[in-house]
């Protein structure tokens, strides 16, 4: 996606496949939306997870981009299984820097930290017997 494409979806409501959230989430939130949108997401679409957006959408910014990119590599690689293929970019807002965390659809699912994830609505919700 470009720069221009992640900024008009920064503007659209939340999805299946968009999400925002704060800077401070922590890295069992992050595992839980990147498993969870590697999970759902259909061949030709791409799952955008925004960090340093609030929930009520204004934009707070990251402050360490590069350490907020060590901590997603971290989970998506090192602690889901199968380990999430995705790709980052730092979009500038209001002179505040937004990561955008793009995953797109996998051939390896179901992925899997602890609890599978699937994207219900606006929502990661743990994986029951009857999804698949």
């Amino acid at each position: 996606m470009t720069n221009e494409e992640l900024k008009q979806l920064l503007k659209s409501p939340e999805t299946n496949f968009v999400e925002r959230k704060p800077d401070s989430l922590n890295e069992k939130e992050i595992r839980k939306t990147l498993v969870a949108f590697a999970n759902a997401v259909p061949k030709n679409r791409i799952a955008v997870l925004f960090l340093g957006v609030e929930d009520n959408g204004s934009i707070s910014g990251v402050d360490s981009p590069e350490k907020l990119q060590k901590r997603i590599r971290e989970q998506a690689q090192e602690v889901c299984y199968p380990p999430i293929k995705y790709s980052t970019d730092a979009v500038l807002v209001d002179g505040k820097v937004v990561l955008a965390v793009m995953v797109p659809a996998s051939e390896q699912r179901p992925h899997f930290t602890g609890s599978a994830f699937f994207r219900v609505g606006n929502e990661s919700v743990k994986a029951s017997q009857e999804m698949h």
